[in-house]
């Protein structure tokens, strides 16, 4: 008996790549083009989202079952084109989740989950937000005329 016998070989192909989509000031959430040959998203034409969080718990990870459908289904978000890119308006729903995406920026690892749901492929969208940088100029900082004078 081998030490390989009842092994199971890893698909390193399926973990190499770590795709992203971002969602614009908008609304929509931009799938980069790494995402969309994973989801092949030229051929969908709408996506349907699960939410896999528990909201219970606020340190975990906010993440999204995404199934995409190369037909429009009712369920899902239609998928839109903007050049070369391939969108989803989130907006509203983005609201109704209470994602602050005006004051942060919001980006989504998306993994193949290799699995299949009524027979269509399953992805992961794991959240992340990272603090947008202020647009505000800083205000001018007053220097006190005394603080220098150990320097006399």
């Amino acid at each position: 008996m081998g030490l390989l016998d009842h092994a199971e070989m890893v698909d390193a192909k399926r973990f190499e790549v770590i795709a992203h989509a971002s969602v614009m000031r908008s609304g929509r959430l931009r799938f980069a083009t790494d995402a969309m040959e994973m989801m092949d998203l030229t051929s969908v034409k709408s996506i349907i989202l699960f939410s896999l969080s528990d909201r219970r718990y606020p340190g975990d990870d906010v993440e999204y079952g995404a199934v995409t459908c190369p037909e429009e289904d009712a369920r899902g978000f239609a998928v839109k084109a903007s050049g070369p890119y391939r969108y989803i308006s989130l907006k509203n729903f983005l609201i109704q989740e209470g994602i602050n995406f005006k004051d942060y920026a919001i980006t989504f690892e998306v993994t193949d989950a290799n699995e299949q749901w009524e027979g269509k492929p399953v992805f992961r969208l794991t959240m992340r937000r990272t603090p947008k940088p202020s647009t505000q100029k800083p205000e001018a900082q007053e220097t006190n005329p005394n603080e220098f004078d150990f320097l006399q």
